[in-house]
């Protein structure tokens, strides 16, 4: 049962991520084609306060494995432990890392007001890759909740 409930957490916390995230991404893609933000600037302002703070929590476990001895992760979420795993996996994976797995979380952090088009253009795929990392990581989530079908 607790397996589940930690699932069923997760689950609901990157949903509200990947809220967020698309919030930013939608307002990005807006602002690069010169079309008025139907988006209320507070809505905006909060997706961003919601995805800083989850990049400064994985940025803290990411360095917590870096800097350790045996790469193992310490917190108290097991999955997003998982998760900050599945992004240093992902990253070692490229000879040449781009996007996402090029810079650090605090600059992608800081790139979320983002203004000028080449930034907004980086911040569109950075953002595009974490969602697709998210999404990967919240199957794990749905299969625990659901069960296989």
């Amino acid at each position: 049962m607790k397996n589940n409930w930690l699932a069923a957490s997760n689950f609901e916390r990157m949903h509200q991520i990947i809220t967020a995230l698309n919030i930013i991404s939608v307002h990005a893609k807006l602002k690069l084609a010169g079309i008025d933000e139907p988006t209320d600037a507070a809505e905006i302002r909060k997706a961003r306060e919601e995805l800083t703070e989850f990049l400064a929590q994985l940025n803290t476990l990411l360095y917590e494995v870096e800097h350790s001895q045996d790469s193992v992760v310490v917190g108290d979420d097991p999955r997003l432990g998982e998760l900050t795993m599945r992004y240093l996996s992902e990253k070692r994976r490229w000879l040449q890392p781009s996007g996402l797995y090029s810079m650090t979380l605090a600059d992608l952090s800081t790139m979320l007001h983002a203004e000028h088009p080449d930034q907004l253009l980086q911040l569109i795929d950075c953002l595009r890759e974490l969602r697709v990392l998210l999404e990967q990581h919240s199957q794990a989530d749905v299969r625990d909740i659901l069960g296989e079908i």
